[in-house]
Order: C-alpha cells, then sequence, then structure tokens
C-alpha cells in the first residue's frame, strides 16, 4: 500500500488574480547540507507498507518529512528506508495502546521519533533480520487523515507578540530549523478531529506549550487596494490536513 502523502519537493502554486485569493506552496525540502547534517534520526513518517508473510508481518517504507535523505540501517543516504518493525519499549505502553500506535504509523496516520538501527548481527538465522526504529516519542494523527501530497509537515506555535497587524504564529519546517510567521493555524476544521483533541491541540499550540505537530497548506489572501500608492498585501494562514497529539 502506498501513500500520496509526502511532501519532500516543490509545493505546486495556484494564484488567482482578479478576486485576490491565492494558495501558495514553497520549497519545504531541506538538503541535509544546508540544515542538519544527514543521520538515521529524526521524527518519521510511513510512506509505504506492504504486508510481508512468514516472521516478518509487515516491511514499511518510512522517510524523515522535510528531508531530502536519511542515514538507513545500511550507513548510506537514501530518500528513504526499510524498516521490518517499531521498538516502541521506551514508551512504556499498554499491549492495546502500543497496537493502536504501530497499525496507525504503518497506514501513514501516526509520527514516531527515533533512530534507525540494524538488526543485531547476533541474531539466530531463525529471526528476520530487518531494520527497525527505536523510537523515543510518537504522535497519533487526531483526524487519522491522508496527508495530501502539496501539505507540509511543520511544528507550529504562537508567537509571543501583541502587535495588531502581526503575524501571530511561528511555523518550523518538522525535522529542521527553517521558520517562517504566518498570520493563523487553523485545526478547528480538521475532519474526524473531536472537540477534545483541538483543544488539547490548541493548547499545546499556545505561547508557552510545547508546539503542534501538524500537516496542511498555508493558505494565501492577498488584499489588493486599487489607487496611487497602494498595492497589495499579503497574508498567509496555515489551514492543517491533519495535527498530531503525543502518545501517553
Amino acid at each position: 500500500m502506498r501513500f500520496g502523502m509526502l511532501s519532500l519537493g516543490l509545493l505546486a502554486s495556484a494564484l488567482t488574480l482578479g478576486g485576490c485569493v491565492a494558495q501558495t506552496g514553497d520549497e519545504p525540502a531541506v538538503s541535509d547540507s544546508e540544515d542538519v547534517t544527514a543521520s538515521p534520526s529524526g521524527v518519521f513518517v510511513a510512506t509505504a507498507n506492504e504486508k510481508a508473510g512468514g516472521d516478518i508481518a509487515f516491511i514499511t517504507t518510512v522517510a524523515r518529512p522535510n528531508m531530502k535523505t536519511t542515514k538507513c540501517d545500511d550507513g548510506k543516504l537514501h530518500a528513504t528506508c526499510v524498516i521490518g518493525s517499531l521498538d516502541v519499549s521506551a514508551l512504556h505502553l499498554t499491549p492495546a495502546k502500543q497496537l493502536k500506535l504501530e497499525e496507525a504509523f504503518r497506514a501513514g496516520h501516526a509520527l514516531v521519533k527515533g533512530t534507525v538501527v540494524a538488526a543485531p548481527k547476533n541474531l539466530p538465522l531463525t529471526v528476520p533480520h530487518m531494520a527497525r526504529i527505536v523510537v523515543t516519542k510518537a504522535w497519533l494523527g487526531a483526524g487519522g487523515n491522508d496527508v495530501g501530497e502539496f501539505d507540509t509537515f511543520y511544528v507550529v506555535k504562537q508567537r509571543a507578540m501583541a502587535c495588531a497587524g502581526c503575524a501571530t504564529v511561528l511555523e518550523t519546517l518538522l525535522n529542521s530549523t527553517k521558520n517562517e510567521a504566518v498570520f493563523t493555524a487553523d485545526i478547528a476544521n480538521v475532519t474526524g478531529a473531536s472537540k477534545t483533541e483541538i483543544a488539547a491541540g490548541n493548547q499545546a499550540l499556545q505561547v508557552g506549550g510545547d508546539g503542534l505537530i501538524a500537516a496542511g497548506i498555508n493558505h494565501t489572501l492577498i488584499s489588493c487596494h486599487p489607487g496611487p500608492g497602494n498595492g497589495c498585501q499579503h497574508d498567509s494562514n496555515f489551514v492543517a490536513t491533519d495535527f498530531y497529539l503525543p502518545v501517553q
């Protein structure tokens, strides 16, 4: 099963003149040389999942959103890595919560932070030798929605500013330090998210909070004023397709 869900390249731009409303994109994919040294660690999403059979139930293809490459278990850089399992022992989850996380991750509806590691060399031949992600943190999608090809993963957070007309939200590319300010972050209309989940998401967004991982698109409203000396004002607003809450 493959997901048309990971934006690692150019976002398409669509500009509507006349009505002065536009949906625009940027280039979120960050080369490792520009920002973060290529490594086997980061926040991962599944981009494909296949049933394997035998001792290996699933083979899952993973990637770090916004990163062009990841160092996989072979020590080389690839756009994606292939794993056989998640090691979530550090999360101390109940069996039911672990199963829910694993199923959501394979479906592309969860994120995990961790490191891709090779199978131990001393495993017996009867045990599958597949890479795995050793997980330190995990998040479930509130809506359980597929992320579209033009969506980008961000960490969004309110800015500590109090000025009229200022952009109030800082969005940072997931797995990166690159960021920009936008006027609003809309998570209230995420399909499938409950009122409780939306409230938790908004709490994470607040100044002093941890920030909220979300996937979506920046929509730009262009307000044009005709006449001498008047131009157009561009106001970017982030609209989420889904947002992700910590697994506890």
